[in-house]
């Protein structure tokens, strides 16, 4: 991770110098490769190649510790010889989307790269065809497609990537997470006999905790974004701002005062479950959508009390601030008083390391009007971004979110003063 320990200020010079390097410069916007490997999925691997196990005997080998880098989560054994990435915690429930003792944790998008001098390089993951998993060569996608597994359900299966030559590359595999099927999880790395695989350098990967409700999960009623890894809003968002490592910090249901009717945390009692995801460089936040039933005050004074907390935990990790979401509410007239308490405990807050991006009350609202897709009516760009259950964004949405939050979030840390 990035050594920014000595100020605030350090930490801010530090984000502003990647995030401007990414401005229109980052996988998403780059095109695809001109000259991409050779992808081949099948339900076996290729014993001609040298294998790296990641997990063995119910813990991480060596080269899951030593070798790669994993964003997204904290990589933990499960079933014996598996690794998955649980970021986000339910608790006080037990339903999380992982299982296998690990029953209140939720994984989300996440990722593992590494650097080889391999011409083939073949990963294996327990996972379906109803998911696509990703990969990037150098900072470019092989291909904005993705690639599904081979099997209706969740099985061992083996991508292999051929390259025409031989040579030192970085290899980024992305890895997706769809609550009905479960999590992908990682099994294993295959690499020519006589090539390598070495961890990348870490002093360019920012980690950003992402702290939101189902708009940071992915969620919608189509179920549209789960099965790319790269389409959740928190993921894409970090992308254009050339951020590696983001954390999904993301609990359906709840918000600044919203515990989903009892059964999960607000957000203030969330924090202490997320220790074991730092250290972090940056914070966003982007609850109120479920709050909005709430008094104005009520939300402005749980917001500052979470905020508050926030920092004493991370004294000079930057926060950003993302006001109320509309989803297709116009926005409504309690969505508008919620952005605008947002707006208010971070005035309150008065903290140097923190801004506030206005959202529902923005000039434009981010998402506006009333229809959805499949329910059109004329009134806004939710026609075209809402998904039909009418809170969620849909898969074009959420790309459109992720620009307007990479320009806020990019806008806020340039702003600030720093300490």
């Amino acid at each position: 991770m990035v050594d920014l320990s000595a100020t605030g200020y350090a930490r801010l010079a530090r984000l502003r110098t990647i995030m401007a390097a990414a401005l229109n410069n980052n996988p998403y916007e780059r095109p695809a490769m001109a000259t991409p490997p050779t992808i081949t999925v099948s339900s076996g691997s290729d014993a001609t190649l040298k294998f790296f196990t990641v997990a063995a005997a119910g813990a991480l080998t060596s080269a899951a510790l030593n070798q790669i880098a994993w964003y997204g989560g904290v990589p933990t054994p499960i079933l014996t010889q598996y690794v998955a990435m649980p970021v986000s915690s339910v608790l006080p429930s037990t339903n999380g989307n992982i299982g296998s003792g690990l029953a209140d944790k939720n994984q989300w998008a996440s990722a593992i790269e590494f650097l080889t001098d391999s011409d083939k390089v073949q990963f294996g993951f327990y996972t379906s065809s109803a998911v696509k998993h990703m990969f990037q060569v150098d900072g470019q996608y092989v291909d904005f497609a993705g690639t599904p597994g081979n099997a209706a359900n969740n099985a061992d299966t083996f991508f292999l990537l051929t390259f025409a030559s031989r040579k030192v590359r970085r290899i980024r595999a992305l890895i997706p997470s769809l609550p009905s099927k479960g999590p992908s999880l990682i099994k294993s790395i295959r690499v020519a006999q006589t090539a390598s695989i070495w961890k990348p350098n870490m002093s360019e990967v920012i980690r950003c905790g992402w702290l939101a409700d189902s708009y940071g999960e992915g969620t919608n009623s189509a179920a549209s974004i789960y099965p790319v890894p790269n389409a959740a809003w928190p993921v894409l968002t970090c992308e254009l701002l050339g951020i590696r490592d983001c954390r999904q910090l993301a609990v359906g249901s709840t918000g600044y005062i919203s515990t989903a009717g009892g059964t999960r945390s607000k957000l203030r009692d969330q924090l202490p479950n997320y220790a074991n995801q730092a250290p972090f460089d940056l914070f966003v936040i982007s609850h109120g959508y479920n709050d909005a039933s709430q008094t104005p005050a009520a939300i402005t004074a749980e917001a500052l009390l979470a905020y508050k907390a926030l920092r004493a935990a991370y004294p000079k990790t930057p926060i950003v601030v993302l006001g109320c979401q509309a989803g297709a509410g116009g926005p409504s007239a309690a969505q508008i008083a919620t952005d605008g308490a947002i707006g208010a405990a971070v005035a309150q807050f008065a903290d140097p390391l923190c801004a506030f991006a206005p959202v529902s009350t923005a000039t434009s609202s981010w998402l506006n009007g009333t229809g959805a897709i499949g329910a059109t009516n004329g009134t806004g760009n939710a026609d075209f971004y809402v998904d039909p259950d009418k809170a969620h964004p849909a898969l074009p949405g959420a790309e459109f979110l992720s620009f307007m939050s990479a320009s806020a979030i990019r806008s806020s840390i340039f702003a600030m003063a720093g300490v």
